[in-house]
C-alpha cells in the first residue's frame, strides 16, 4: 500500500475517501485512471503536483476536486464524463479523482480543508501492534481432543 492515503474532509469532519492512491510521477499523472474499467467505491487517485484534469479515453464517470497549496478545496466537478478537460485553474497544485457521487455524500465543498492521512501497509503496523497474549491450554481440554 505504499504512496496510499486517506482523505477526510476537516471542515465538515467527513470521509472523502478511504483509499486514495498518489499519482507523483510524470508517468502516473498522465496515465492516471486510463485503463480501468471503474473506479472502486472509496478509492480515488490523487495526482500531485497538478494544476488541471482530463478524462480523455476513460469508460467512466467521475467526481473531481481541485485543491490549493494548503489542501482547500478550489474547485469541484460532480459525474465527469468521458472526454472532457476542466479545472485550469492558477490556484490549482493537486486533483483528487473519486468516485462518481463521493463529493456529495462527502459534502465536500469549494473552501472546505482536505487532510491526508498515510494507510500504513499490514506488516509495518504489524511491527508497531502490542504481542498477542501467549495461548494457555488447560490439560482437560488438551486430554479430551488428544483422546478424540
Amino acid at each position: 500500500m505504499k504512496n496510499h492515503v486517506s482523505v477526510t474532509n476537516q471542515t465538515k469532519a467527513t470521509v472523502v475517501c478511504r483509499q486514495v492512491r498518489i499519482a507523483d510521477t510524470f508517468a502516473t499523472r498522465l496515465f492516471g485512471l486510463l485503463g480501468k474499467k471503474l473506479l472502486e467505491p472509496d478509492t480515488g487517485l490523487l495526482l500531485q503536483p497538478s494544476t488541471g484534469f482530463h478524462t480523455w479515453g476513460m469508460k467512466f464517470a467521475i467526481d473531481v476536486v481541485t485543491l490549493d497549496q494548503e489542501r482547500k478545496v478550489v474547485g469541484t466537478w460532480e459525474n465527469v464524463g468521458p472526454w472532457r478537460m476542466r479545472g485550469l485553474d492558477s490556484r490549482t497544485r493537486s486533483v483528487l479523482e473519486l468516485p462518481a457521487g463521493q463529493i456529495a455524500q462527502s459534502k465536500t465543498m469549494v473552501g472546505d480543508e482536505l487532510a491526508l492521512m498515510v494507510i500504513r501497509a499490514l506488516p509495518e503496523v504489524a511491527r508497531h501492534a502490542e504481542p498477542l497474549a501467549p495461548l494457555v491450554f488447560s490439560a482437560i481440554g488438551l486430554s479430551a481432543v488428544v483422546a478424540a
